[in-house]
């Protein structure tokens, strides 16, 4: 019986610049040439990479599976009042905080009072949010933290309580929180960059995708606050692809890769 060696590997984070980059594919790619008889990529974009730094090494498109029972029970009816952006993740800058924050910022000024947005995070970038709080009352009644959980299942809490998730980042390995929201029945904001969005959400059917800078992030959230009734149609889609995701469909997927 001859074992056969494989990777299950996210795509590296590819925001560093050029020649990161270039260190990367080469040294990952050599290694993976040398020991690897098979990769299972989580995302697309994973794939591609891999595919591209070993390209005699098959390459399988297995991203993580999760039990998403709890967030899948979470009932939804009309969207909150007002609606309810949620970021949930660490507060770093491949997560682009300032951006999201300065679309706050001028959301704050354009739509005072018609929006909410709880931050389930923390990490270095906070005293961008704790700034814009000080200088804007508007953005300060609106902006609240929830990140103190004293079991497991209370890190749920956020979901149930806002309708949005927004997930801006400029790398994103997969993102788990994306399959957790859209679960929960959650419409989702993204960038390209985050491979767990391009798994999951369709544009305009179950999210909306963004550019990583302040204007287009800013677009979508005004979308939402205008349009609110899209939250609940686009919810209701998301709920619909999460199932995509579950344990037991990713199961199915490593099953079929494996040939098992």
């Amino acid at each position: 019986l001859t074992a056969r060696v494989g990777f299950w590997l996210e795509l590296p984070d590819l925001s560093r610049g050029f020649l990161t980059t270039l260190a990367i594919r080469a040294v990952g790619g050599l290694q993976l040439r040398q020991t690897a008889d098979f990769v299972l990529a989580i995302g697309d974009r994973a794939q591609r990479f891999y595919q591209g730094s070993a390209p005699d090494v098959p390459v399988h498109l297995v991203p993580y599976g999760q039990d998403l029972s709890h967030h899948l029970a979470i009932e939804r009816g009309e969207p909150h009042a007002p609606i309810t952006f949620l970021f949930s993740g660490q507060l770093l800058p491949r997560n682009n905080i300032r951006q999201l924050v300065a679309a706050f910022d001028t959301l704050a000024t354009t739509h005072p009072g018609q929006w909410r947005f709880i931050v389930a995070a923390g990490g270095p970038e906070e005293p961008a949010i704790r700034e814009l709080m000080a200088r804007s009352p508007a953005a300060n009644g609106a902006i609240v933290f929830d990140r103190e959980y004293e079991t497991w299942l209370d890190r749920i809490r956020p979901f149930r309580d806002a309708d949005v998730l927004i997930c801006p980042s400029l790398h994103a390995g997969w993102a788990l929180v994306v399959p957790e929201a859209m679960a929960a029945g959650m419409s989702v904001i993204a960038t390209r960059f985050v491979n767990a969005a391009r798994f999951y959400v369709r544009p305009d059917v179950s999210g909306l995708f963004v550019t990583p800078d302040a204007a287009s992030i800013y677009r979508a959230l005004r979308r939402f606050v205008e349009d609110p009734a899209a939250i609940g149609r686009m919810g209701a889609e998301a709920r619909v692809a999460s199932h995509d995701g579950t344990a037991e469909a990713i199961a199915a997927r490593l099953c079929a890769a494996l040939r098992i």
